[in-house]
């Protein structure tokens, strides 16, 4: 995960399972729900993706890398 700007947190990393089990975090909210919505989709297609999350009041500007991992 990179971020630009504020952020709360500048670096983290989830694993999401198929089952929808998940370990870690990348801050929360509401960008942390879309990640994960991501993360299940990455998986059925079996392909990883880059996420970008929205510019907020504050600066921030999320990308994230989705790895699907068999």
């Amino acid at each position: 995960m990179e971020t630009r700007g504020s952020a709360p947190r500048h670096s983290g990393q989830m694993i999401i399972k198929a089952d929808g089990t998940i370990t870690g975090t990348v801050g929360g909210g509401m960008i942390e729900r879309y990640v994960i919505d991501q993360a299940l989709e990455a998986l059925q297609e079996r392909k990883p993706r880059v996420v970008k999350g929205r510019m907020t009041r504050n600066g921030q500007m999320p990308w994230i890398w989705i790895a699907v991992v068999r």
